[in-house]
C-alpha cells in the first residue's frame, strides 16, 4: 500500500496535468481487466474458491506475490496480502476524481451519490451475469459456502472476495463509501460541530488510522493477555474494546495528525498518511 501510494505521488507530481485523470482511468482500466483474466486463470480447477496460492518458492512467484496474487511466502510465515495491481485501480481513480472535488465539491458531492448508485446496479449485474468476470467467490461461481461453512443465499451473493479485491469487491465497498459522502456532505456544521469531530478526523487521516490501528490493537491485546491470561474475548467484549478504547485513543492521534497535517504544502509526502 505504501509503495502503491508512493508511485501515485510520483505520477501526480510528473504526469501532465490535462492529462493525468484520463491516465490514471486509462491504467486503473487495465489492472482490472488484467488481474481478473489472470487471476481466473489461477482458479480455473477450483471453480468459486479464493485463488490458489502455493508457496512462492521461485522468483516468478515471489514478483506474482508482490504484483497480482496474495499469498505465502516460502520457508517462513510471512504473507502478502496486498499485491500493487488489484488495488491500483482504487488508488488511481481516486487520483482522476481527486480535481473534480478540489474545483467544485458540492457538484463532487452530489455526483458521489449518482457514483454510488450506478456502482451498486454495476455490482447486482455482476453478481447475477458475471460469471467468472469481475467475481472471484462467492453465489455467482456455484458456491455457497465458506471455509466449509454453508451460508444462506443472501450471504453467499454477498460474499466477495477481498484478498486479492475482485471488480465486485470494489463496486460494493465504493457504492457505500460514495452514498455515505454524499449523506454526510449534507451535515451543514460539520466543521463547528462537536459530534463531527471523530467523523473528520478519521476521514482526513484514513491510512494513518489504518497503520497505527493494528499496533494500538497489539498493545491492548498484551494488556488484556497479561491481566485477564486469556489468548482473545468474545465478540460483545471486542465491540466493548473498540469503543472505549481504541476509537477514542485512535481519534485523538488522527485530529492531532490531521492538524499537523494541514500546516503542510500540499506537495509535502507528510500529506500522504
Amino acid at each position: 500500500m505504501l509503495f502503491t501510494g508512493l508511485l501515485m505521488y510520483l505520477l501526480a507530481k510528473h504526469a501532465p496535468e490535462r492529462w493525468a485523470s484520463t491516465i490514471y482511468l486509462t491504467v486503473a482500466l487495465s489492472c482490472v481487466i488484467f488481474c481478473n483474466v489472470y487471476i481466473v486463470s489461477k482458479q480455473a480447477s477450483i471453480v468459486g474458491e479464493t485463488p490458489p496460492a502455493p508457496d512462492a518458492e521461485t522468483l516468478l512467484l515471489i514478483l506474482e506475490r508482490f504484483f497480482v496474487l496474495p499469498g505465502p511466502f516460502s520457508g517462513d510465515d510471512s504473507l502478502m496480502f496486498y499485491p500493487i495491481l488489484p488495488w491500483l485501480p482504487l488508488c488511481l481513480t481516486g487520483c482522476a476524481v481527486g480535481p473534480i472535488f478540489g474545483a467544485d465539491a458540492m457538484k463532487a458531492h452530489q455526483y458521489s451519490l449518482y457514483g454510488g448508485l450506478s456502482l451498486l446496479l454495476i455490482f447486482i449485474l455482476l453478481r447475477f451475469l458475471g460469471g467468472t468476470v469481475g467475481n472471484y467467490r462467492g453465489w455467482p461461481r456455484g458456491t455457497g459456502s465458506e471455509e466449509g461453512r454453508e451460508l444462506n443465499p443472501l450471504m453467499a451473493f454477498f460474499n466477495v472476495c477481498k484478498y486479492p479485491p475482485s471488480l465486485a469487491y470494489d463496486c460494493i465497498t465504493m457504492a457505500v463509501n460514495l452514498t455515505l459522502l454524499h449523506l454526510l456532505s449534507k451535515w451543514e456544521d460539520a466543521e463547528t460541530s462537536t459530534l463531527a469531530r471523530p467523523w473528520l478526523a478519521f476521514g482526513r487521516t484514513p491510512l494513518l488510522f489504518y497503520i497505527i490501528h493494528f499496533y494500538v490493537l497489539s498493545l491492548i491485546g498484551v494488556v488484556i493477555r497479561h491481566t485477564t491470561g486469556q489468548e482473545g474475548i468474545i465478540l460483545p467484549y471486542v465491540v466493548l474494546v473498540w469503543s472505549c478504547l481504541l476509537l477514542p485513543i485512535m481519534f485523538i492521534l488522527c485530529e492531532r495528525y490531521a492538524t499537523f497535517k494541514a500546516s503542510q504544502p500540499v506537495t509535502s509526502l507528510w500529506r500522504f498518511l
